[in-house]
């Protein structure tokens, strides 16, 4: 029971399943439609699917939300006999479950090209690209990648549009209707689907044969050459390790198009390209501690006692297994599959545990964490931890990720811009797109120069962009002042993500892009953009420590369960011991990298600045740190600790005379998300300088 009324509140929120569908850690929903669900959706919207009369109410009955009336048949006949049928199709039935006001073109997984325009799309024989118009399923097949737990997808545009509520309403509604259709289809994966066609089992074993041959190759006149020996077995291990995708994509190209199997990796409902290869090809080269199996006493030794000395040349002997699962394997290829399984389930044994206990360590610390009345986030003592929550002040869970183009198109903003507006575009919207840009880009760039291709912002501009009417362009002297106004209301809202909101209104309402609209349907679409803004910030009150704790222990379990499906492929990432160093005040782990230039070291605004590489000259050399290095934020290297330099440098001194130079030069290091000093120690100590935080080892600064 309940305590208190506020106690009541609070779990009829939590509680409630619709509330909670979309991740703040992730921006994007964490339910959807899943197995059964997809690969029936799949089935049902193929082109080839058609439902008579009797079928297609019968499966409307299991709609109990929709607002749509019943279609038109798609087919009318005639029979023999005289009497007229009908048929529907099986996009009909989806589109008759999907709300209005949904329109969004997206490619499925079958298909990763999107260099095609939207009536390629629309006629794509292979039905790659899924068209959505006022929730009419035009074209296209559902999948994982429409209606599943994906940003943009189905789910999350209805949650967008229409809400909460009605995204989960939606879900129910289509789980129904595609668990009845699938009863009747009937849908099963048989010993048929397991068995590979005698060109599949060629090719691959060419596949195998030219990989053999390419390691006895090369290795041979590597030696010749008097190449290292760690050398070639790195070039062995990265040709071995291919075989299994150049198997996997020959399966694919040549596997039976019904096949089961394939049906459920290309819907997304279960399995991947893996497991058909493994199935069908072979299982390739297993990967133990992140190499190659061998001899642990002697390396050039037999690996198993049934081998010969001159065998350990043979791939075979070190782990390649050139069998698949259905053909079944020998008993040393068996062994060695076995030993790179254990690996993968002790270390889930293990670390799951780890990882739940790091999780609640890090929620103990982090509890109390929340955002203030002022949009700061402070702790249980009212003690400052961040001036504006997230940097924008924004709700996670009312963030969309939007691609741009424009931030990743080539050249200065100016010419960008020009490019993005149009050759008929006035100035002055040119001009204000280039600042736009501009200001994105030199906030938000790396250490290389660079910036993604996506923004995180509250809106969906093409969702809000109104849709073209009547037969004259709106002209600049309309447009201007309008997006000058929404510009100053995002600004006076004092939220530092302005910037990029800017550039996202200002990038999707050009007058190019808008064509025939009418200035009042230009005004409302603003109106509608800065009202979902103003929503969208974080309410005073919300647990953001929680949150995080939350969002840093979910992924830490999943890396164990991934270790575990992938530990015969390769070597795993390390991120949960890394992660597990949190909440112990461990040191931070730096790579540095000593940049070519000056010019590729961005500045940033405020105290957050990276120095150039090389001093006031410039003159930087590019060099590597192999191993890795202890700093704090006013301690860069502690003094009696040695650094081996790439390129077969000798061991330096961390306080030798040229290193120290070098670094009051201006060479520093930062770990994601902090920036040090311009020189260690001018900037006094920072709160918090004394607690030391892991994070993963940064590639440049």
């Amino acid at each position: 029971m309940f305590q208190s009324l506020q106690a009541r509140a609070e779990l009829e929120h939590l509680m409630s399943v619709p509330t909670q569908l979309i991740s703040p850690r992730t921006s994007k929903p964490c339910m959807s439609v899943v197995q059964d669900g997809v690969i029936g959706s799949y089935l049902l919207t193929d082109k080839d699917t058609f439902l008579d009369r009797a079928q297609f109410f019968d499966l409307s009955m299991h709609v109990k939300y929709n607002t749509r009336a019943l279609p038109n048949p798609a087919i009318m006949y005639k029979s023999p006999d005289g009497r007229w049928n009908t048929l529907y199709t099986g996009k009909q039935l989806a589109t008759y479950v999907a709300p209005h006001h949904i329109t969004f073109t997206k490619s499925t997984r079958s298909f990763e090209s999107e260099s095609h325009s939207v009536g390629e799309k629309a006629m794509d024989p292979d039905e790659r690209f899924v068209v959505v118009s006022e929730g009419a399923l035009l074209a296209g097949r559902l999948c994982k990648a429409t209606i599943g737990s994906v940003s943009r997808g189905m789910v999350h545009r209805i949650h967008y549009r229409h809400g909460t509520w009605a995204a989960a309403k939606w879900i129910s509604d289509l789980q129904r209707v595609v668990t009845h259709f699938l009863s009747g289809y009937g849908f099963s994966v048989g010993m048929e689907d397991c068995v590979p066609s005698a060109e599949i089992e060629t090719k691959v074993a060419e596949v195998v044969q030219r990989s053999v041959d390419a390691v006895y190759a090369g290795t041979a006149a590597a030696r010749e050459a008097g190449v290292a020996e760690e050398r070639i077995e790195a070039e062995r291990m990265r040709v071995l390790s291919d075989v299994m995708l150049k198997s996997a994509q020959v399966v694919l190209r040549h596997v039976d198009p019904k096949n089961n199997i394939l049906r459920c990796i290309q819907s997304g409902s279960k399995g991947k390209k893996l497991n058909i290869c493994q199935i069908l090809g072979v299982l390739g080269q297993q990967i133990h501690s992140g190499s190659r199996i061998h001899n642990k006493v002697n390396p050039t030794g037999r690996t198993l006692t049934c081998f010969d000395d001159e065998d350990m040349l043979d791939p075979r002997t070190h782990g390649l297994v050139g069998g698949s699962y259905r053909m079944g394997l020998d008993p040393a290829a068996f062994f060695f599959h076995c030993m790179t399984g254990r690996e993968g389930l002790i270390d889930t044994a293990c670390k799951t545990a780890e990882t739940g206990y790091l999780q609640r360590r890090i929620g103990k610390i982090l509890e109390s964490d929340h955002v203030a009345t002022d949009m700061s986030v402070r702790d249980g003592d009212n003690n400052l931890i961040m001036t504006v929550y997230g940097g924008d002040g924004i709700d996670p869970e009312k963030q969309l990720k939007i691609p741009l183009k424009l931030l990743t198109a080539r050249g200065d903003p100016e010419e960008a811009a020009a490019r993005w507006c149009g050759r008929r575009a006035h100035e002055r919207e040119i001009v204000e797109l280039a600042n736009a840009l501009s200001a994105v880009r030199s906030a938000f760039q790396d250490a290389t120069g660079s910036v993604g291709g996506e923004l995180y912002i509250p809106f969906d501009p093409e969702a809000e962009r109104p849709l073209p009417q009547g037969h004259v362009q709106i002209e600049w002297g309309e447009l201007g002042p309008m997006l000058d106004h929404a510009v100053r209301v995002i600004r006076n809202m004092q939220t530092s993500g302005s910037v990029h909101f800017e550039l996202a209104i200002r990038a999707y309402f050009t007058c190019s892009r808008l064509g025939c609209v009418s200035a009042a349907a230009v005004r409302a679409a603003l109106l509608k953009v800065t009202d979902r803004i103003q929503r969208a910030a974080a309410a005073p009150g919300m647990m953001c420590g929680t949150i995080a704790a939350q969002s840093i222990g979910e992924p830490a379990t999943q890396m164990t369960l991934v270790r575990r499906i992938l530990s015969h492929l390769g070597p795993c990432t390390n991120q949960p011991p890394r992660i597990a160093l949190i909440p112990l005040r461990k040191p931070i782990y730096f790579t540095f990298v000593f940049l070519q230039h000056t010019e590729h070291v961005p500045q940033r605004r405020g105290r957050q600045q990276d120095c150039p590489a090389g001093g006031a000259s410039g003159k930087g050399d590019h060099r590597h740190v192999q191993e890795p290095c202890y700093a704090q934020y006013g301690d860069l290297f502690p003094p009696g600790n040695r650094t081996q330099r790439g390129g077969g440098a000798q061991n330096r001194n961390r306080n030798d005379p040229e290193d120290s130079a070098r670094l009051r030069g201006g060479v520093h290091a930062a770990p994601c998300g902090v920036r040090l000093p311009r020189k260690p120690g001018d900037a006094g100590r920072r709160r918090g300088s004394g607690v030391h935080t892991q994070c993963p080892v940064p590639r440049t600064f």
